[in-house]
């Protein structure tokens, strides 16, 4: 009798964690409200859906253009789609721009988008090459 009943409580706890582990998981999963694009030179480059640290969502986005914009600004004529590269320190993954990081990859978002930090960053990282390419196609017949 005592077997069966341990068998018993052994099965129910295995049936409670296959069905509400999944449900646990999925309830962490934010939905964000509205996706904030960073457009460069006509390509989006990414969706901001989430806010980090103090910012918004959208003022995240203002500055990870802006951190975009002074790095073209600042790399001037070396600029090339080469220096897009997908960096991690710290337990961190960072897209950047030669020396200069554009932004941080964060779980949030990869967990959005069903990825990992690191294959999300490949995927912007793709999206900033070509926004680059097409940056100086179109200035250099300026």
């Amino acid at each position: 009798m005592r077997f069966s009943r341990w068998l018993a409580w052994g099965l129910l706890a295995a049936l409670l964690v296959t069905f509400a582990w999944p449900a646990a998981a999925s309830a962490q999963t934010a939905t964000p409200e509205e996706a904030w694009d960073v457009v460069f030179s006509g390509v989006v480059v990414l969706r901001v859906r989430f806010g980090i640290d103090d910012l918004t969502p959208l003022q995240r986005q203002h500055r990870i253009y802006q951190n975009l914009r002074e790095a073209v600004d600042r790399l001037g004529a070396d600029l090339s789609p080469d220096l897009v590269q997908v960096t991690e320190a710290d337990g961190e993954v960072y897209l950047q721009l030669g020396p200069y990081v554009i932004t941080v990859v964060d779980e949030a978002h990869a967990r959005y988008q069903r990825s990992t930090r690191q294959g999300l960053a490949a995927i912007w990282a793709a999206n900033l090459r070509r926004a680059i390419e097409r940056y100086i196609e179109v200035h250099s017949n300026i």
